[in-house]
């Protein structure tokens, strides 16, 4: 850690692949900002103690994976000054910059990530019971917003009245701006919500492209496909998810449904003869359910093992409504076809060039030949 009468202005520049030039154009004033780095320093202990609380609250939340936690680096908070600014001379809008008259005391409220949260969860639908949970305790500074790809499903933040952005880089992640006081002073915490496999596409993404801004266009392709497959993983993450609870449940219902058979055949009178080769047939049909099936010629797998999960007369047997079964766990199996079929389709997007397998790993000279 650097004192802020210690940090090099040429360094620091060339550091954040910023350029004399850059600087001049930003009209900012070093020494300002040079201020704001020292004020800055004290105040990262509180604003760690600040960020723990909220942490340790949403840590042990049945839903949520894991839970990160940072303060903003010094030198990052000053590059991240100096980027806004640019970025709002480039493409000024009807506002003023907020960025342009940062000072010591103006730029706690002007930077609202200087805390950073971020909780992992591993299923989609897991979302909205953290959110519902995240507006019940912490006061929001402003609403909730979702950053999506283009083309995403928009359902699941529409059903609780959570604004939707779609993101010029395919980054998603719902952000929260929430305010929380451990001590007298209100600090700001940037709360991000996301899947496991949207914070590892995020966190390669950060790497390679954030904060010098690459715009390297093979490296912006890479990465737009690589947003596109971790959608996808969740996708089929969800569906595996609602597999395995519809498989459990069944199972939980033919245990329950044989030991009111067992109890049936004990109360029936039945000879014991008659008994034992009923519990035979049974028997053999739960051996029949657990074989492993290969797909007949001209049938997707998927849908082969969704048909043999419920073998003809199973269900039947112990009195389950064997057609709404089978149904149930085809629908599964046709849903997880169909997201690989969108795969492929949203790969050949006529918007962009095809993108082959092949293409993932090419050379840039290679892709440029494409």
């Amino acid at each position: 850690m650097h004192r802020a009468s210690q940090l090099d202005k040429a360094a620091f520049l060339s550091a954040f692949n910023f350029t004399n030039d850059d600087f001049e154009r930003s009209r900012l004033d070093w020494a300002i900002l040079l201020a704001i780095y020292a004020d800055y320093l004290p105040r990262q202990r509180d604003l760690l103690t600040a960020g723990n609380t909220i942490a340790e609250i949403l840590r042990p939340l049945p839903w949520v994976h894991s839970v990160k936690l940072r303060t903003k680096d010094p030198g990052k908070l000053i590059a991240k000054i100096i980027r806004k600014q640019l970025d709002h001379i480039e493409n000024p809008g009807q506002q003023p910059s907020p960025y342009a008259d940062c000072t010591p005391e103006t730029y706690r409220s002007r930077i609202t990530d200087l805390v950073g949260i971020r909780a992992l969860h591993l299923f989609k639908e897991y979302w909205p019971p953290i959110h519902a949970f995240i507006e019940k305790t912490w006061k929001p500074r402003e609403a909730p917003t979702a950053y999506i790809r283009r083309g995403d499903e928009t359902a699941l933040f529409e059903e609780v009245r959570c604004g939707t952005k779609e993101h010029k880089h395919s980054y998603r992640s719902v952000h929260y701006l929430i305010e929380t006081s451990p001590t007298a002073d209100v600090t700001i915490v940037e709360l991000q919500v996301r899947t496991i496999f949207e914070e590892a596409w995020a966190e390669i993404d950060h790497n390679v492209r954030y904060p010098h801004q690459s715009d390297d266009q093979t490296l912006a392709r890479l990465l737009k496909t690589f947003s596109l497959v971790a959608g996808f993983a969740d996708e089929l993450g969800s569906h595996t998810n609602a597999l395995s609870l519809l498989l459990r449940e069944q199972t939980a219902k033919i245990a329950a449904a044989r030991a009111d058979l067992q109890k049936a055949l004990a109360e029936s009178g039945l000879k014991q003869e008659q008994i034992a080769r009923l519990q035979e047939k049974v028997e053999n049909l739960e051996r029949a359910r657990a074989r492993p099936v290969s797909a007949p010629p001209g049938r997707p797998a998927t849908r082969a093992r969704a048909d043999a999960l419920v073998p003809y007369g199973f269900a039947a047997v112990l009195g389950f409504d064997e057609a709404k079964i089978h149904s149930d766990l085809m629908t599964v199996a046709q849903d997880q076809a169909d997201i690989i079929a969108k795969l492929h389709a949203e790969l050949e997007d006529k918007e962009d060039k095809p993108v082959s397998d092949r293409a993932i790993f090419a050379s840039p000279e290679e892709l440029d030949r494409q």
